[in-house]
C-alpha cells in the first residue's frame, strides 16, 4: 500500500499546482466501480483540488488489436464528507462507463464512436488484409 510519506508528498505536489493521476483501488463489478479508496477523498479534502473522473476501457471490437477508449468526466469538488465525495465519484465513474458502453454498443465495430478520435489505428482483420492483397494480383 501507500504510506504516509507518499501521501504527504502527493499532497505537497498538488498544493504546488502539479497534476496527480490516481488509479483507485476500487473493485470493478458488473454494476461498475465500488469501494473506491478513501485516499482520493482525503487528498481532495486537504488540497481543495478539483478531481476529474476518467474512464479508460480497452476492448476488442472488429479489429485484431485492442482499442482504447478514454472518457473525461465533469470536475468534482470536495464539499461535505469523504463518504459523500466517494459516492459522487463512484456515481460519476459508473455513469461514464454506462455512457461509453452504450455508445460502443450503438456503433458498428469497424466505425469510430461519435465524438471519438483515433490515436492508433487498429490492425485490419484477416479478410480485409487479404482483400487488399488480392487487388495486387488481379491483372
Amino acid at each position: 500500500g501507500i504510506g504516509q510519506s507518499e501521501v504527504r508528498e502527493a499532497l505537497r505536489r498538488i498544493q504546488q499546482g502539479h497534476i496527480l493521476q490516481i488509479f483507485p483501488s476500487g473493485d470493478m463489478q458488473q454494476s461498475g466501480l465500488r469501494n473506491s479508496h478513501e485516499g482520493i477523498a482525503f487528498l481532495a479534502e486537504k488540497s481543495k483540488a478539483l478531481v476529474y473522473p476518467v474512464v479508460l476501457q480497452v476492448i476488442m471490437r472488429g479489429a485484431q488489436k485492442p482499442e482504447v477508449f478514454v472518457v473525461l468526466g465533469e470536475k468534482l469538488e470536495f464539499k461535505n464528507t469523504r463518504g459523500e465525495f466517494i459516492q459522487e465519484l463512484e456515481t460519476s465513474v459508473n455513469g461514464l462507463l454506462e455512457q461509453l458502453d452504450q455508445q460502443l454498443q450503438d456503433t458498428h465495430p469497424e466505425a469510430k464512436p461519435d465524438g471519438s478520435e483515433s490515436w492508433l489505428e487498429p490492425q485490419l482483420r484477416f479478410d480485409q488484409r487479404m482483400a487488399k492483397k488480392k487487388k495486387w494480383w488481379q491483372f
